[in-house]
């Protein structure tokens, strides 16, 4: 395992965030009380806000990893060399933490810590981030 921290304006030096994010798949993992949960995404973005770099996730209130983000204030976005990680994760994107607490362990894959958060040690990019919004209660809506 070897990481090197990056600046977040050099992500994108790294991995193409839209064809990582949008054709490949990444890990949305966080902790709380010392119990690490993750699960698979294919959405979100990269980007900035008021001149700082972020990123954007969504979790359903169904999923078990959003009482984790709920309770955590950060939270960790692993990406992976996807053909070689793609079985991992889909199995750990259809199986829940819920039903299944050691499906990290089960799926393959190595977690640790860098500087308090979770991680893969199989992981090529893994964006570091701490929540500082949170939106509630969006409903979809499509207008034609």
């Amino acid at each position: 395992m070897n990481f090197k921290k990056i600046d977040v304006n050099d992500v994108a030096k790294k991995i193409d965030p839209v064809e990582m994010v949008q054709n490949n798949w990444y890990l949305i993992t966080v902790e709380d009380d010392s119990v690490a949960n993750t699960l698979t995404a294919a959405w979100g973005g990269l980007g900035n806000l008021c001149w700082k770099g972020t990123a954007t996730v969504s979790i359903r209130p169904q999923r078990h990893t959003k009482k984790f983000m709920d309770a955590s204030g950060c939270f960790t976005m692993t990406f992976f060399d996807f053909d070689k990680y793609k079985p991992a994760l889909s199995y750990l994107g259809s199986h829940s933490g819920a039903d299944e607490p050691n499906k990290i362990e089960n799926a393959g894959l190595h977690l640790t810590h860098v500087d308090g958060q979770s991680i893969f040690e199989e992981g090529k990019c893994v964006p570091a981030c701490k929540t500082i919004i949170k939106v509630r209660n969006v409903r979809r809506t499509l207008e034609r």
